[in-house]
């Protein structure tokens, strides 16, 4: 009863164009947010003051003023390269508020925790990839920044730098999963193999317990040899019916 009469409360708070104008509104905050962030990582210059530099006194390079210098900065100062992936999640987080008002479902708290640890994952795997395999460039620390200098540096010294990017690989796999819903097996299930066609087996349907499916250059190839092989009996009906010359 009472957890009932809470809902009840909850629901009656706000009426349904009132909780639509709110998700509109959220969905176009986020948006002009993953804009203007975005705007401020890809105009950045090294020569602008920030976080890790006082800067000179010419004028500012970044298109967003000084706090898109600074915002910027560190960003490319903890994150290195991969900081584009902030206005990424941000459009990601866009489209997702826009499905879920067209389909007028909520997700749960633990979905989301559980996509922001994804996430984090993503992005704590990407920092220590670009390290181990990308120079810095104009940044002052690597290319995955100080996150990708400690897990990535951390992880070559320990299992060296074929096993740490393995890892890395893995983890990168495996957030993408859990933050995106990407599955890795349909993906695989749908990509060109050698073989696939012959064997028949799909890696996806496999994996749920179906049985083998067939491609469908399979079946087609299948049903021209039947049909040929239809005609050539009914050929063979029609010449013994036909009478024996004397």
């Amino acid at each position: 009863m009472a957890e009932s009469s809470a809902q009840a409360r909850s629901a009656s708070r706000f009426t349904t164009a009132v909780s639509r104008g709110l998700r509109e509104s959220a969905i176009i905050a986020l948006a002009i947010v993953a804009l203007v962030l975005f705007m401020a990582l890809a105009t950045y210059s090294p020569e602008d003051p920030g976080f890790s530099f006082t800067g000179s006194s010419g004028a500012v390079h970044n298109r967003i003023g000084v706090i898109g210098a600074w915002v910027a900065d560190v960003l490319f100062f903890l994150f290195g390269r991969p900081a584009f992936l902030f206005p990424l999640v941000l459009a990601a987080a866009c489209w997702g508020l826009q499905r879920r008002l067209r389909t007028e479902s909520g997700g749960s708290r633990a979905n989301s925790l559980v996509r922001m640890v994804g996430f984090v994952l993503v992005l704590v795997a990407s920092c220590a990839l670009t390290t181990l395999h990308w120079q810095p460039g104009v940044l002052r620390q690597s290319a995955g920044g100080v996150v990708g200098s400690v897990v990535g540096g951390g992880l070559a010294a320990g299992v060296d730098f074929l096993g740490a990017t393995l890892l890395m690989i893995a983890a990168w796999m495996a957030g993408l999963s859990l933050a995106f819903g990407v599955s890795w097996l349909t993906v695989i299930d749908r990509g060109p193999l050698p073989g696939r066609a012959s064997a028949g087996y799909g890696l996806a349907g496999a994996h749920r317990g179906m049985r083998p499916r067939a491609a469908s250059g399979g079946r087609r190839a299948r049903n021209r040899w039947r049909v040929r092989r239809r005609n050539q009996r009914r050929a063979l009906r029609r010449a013994s019916k036909r009478p024996r010359p004397r």
